[in-house]
């Protein structure tokens, strides 16, 4: 009777704990989502000061009296009240956020959840693979993306032939490849989630 008791009170113990958590987890959640939508509002009146009042970001800097509202900060304000890019973007830290960030607004909102084309040569020829933005490596973003946008299959094989010939040849072998729809790995290393992405990615 006693061991029963105390089952259920151990059960009401996580049941509670759980519910605790989740209800930090949800705070936390509106929290953030509360300061992007403040974010927003603060882009919109950095640009009506700039527009409407013709003060300077050095002049708003100024006046704010704030360690923190900076001649940069306000930059960023201005480009979220200008809807150059979303507020979400700054705060998220995937390799390819940085260069999504210079991207016009419609390329932003289809990229961020979306995926890209990845030109992969292999010895016997190459593959193209959809790819999501988030799991990009940071490799990966410098061969996908170039100042102006995504590049095409074309552009990214001639910057692969190019880093190439600019990498002086090696006979080091990699750390892991696939063969025959297996990962060999051949020497022990780590691998961060984006690579076990690509990895399972080219394996399908």
């Amino acid at each position: 009777m006693e061991l029963t008791k105390a089952r259920m009170n151990r059960k009401v113990d996580i049941a509670m704990e759980l519910s605790t958590k989740t209800t930090s987890i949800e705070s936390l959640k509106s929290a953030i989502e509360a300061g992007i939508e403040a974010w927003e509002t603060a882009g919109r009146e950095v640009v009506r000061l700039v527009d409407i009042d013709r003060m300077s970001l050095e002049e708003i800097a100024t006046a704010a009296k704030s360690d923190y509202i900076t001649e940069n900060v306000l930059a960023q304000f201005e480009r979220i009240g200008r809807q150059q890019v979303m507020p979400k973007l700054l705060v998220m830290d995937f390799p390819a956020s940085r260069h999504l960030q210079r991207m016009p607004m419609s390329e932003q909102q289809r990229l961020l959840d979306g995926s890209v084309e990845l030109l992969v040569i292999r010895d016997n020829g190459t593959d193209t693979l959809n790819v999501r933005s988030r799991d990009l490596t940071k490799d990966q973003c410098k061969q996908v993306f170039s100042k102006d946008g995504v590049r095409s299959l074309g552009a990214q094989r001639a910057f692969i032939e190019d880093r190439r010939k600019k990498i002086p040849c090696s006979t080091a072998t990699p750390s892991w490849q696939i063969k025959s729809g297996k990962v060999i790995f051949n020497s022990a290393c780590e691998l961060t989630r984006q690579e076990l992405a690509v990895i399972l990615a080219q394996m399908s």
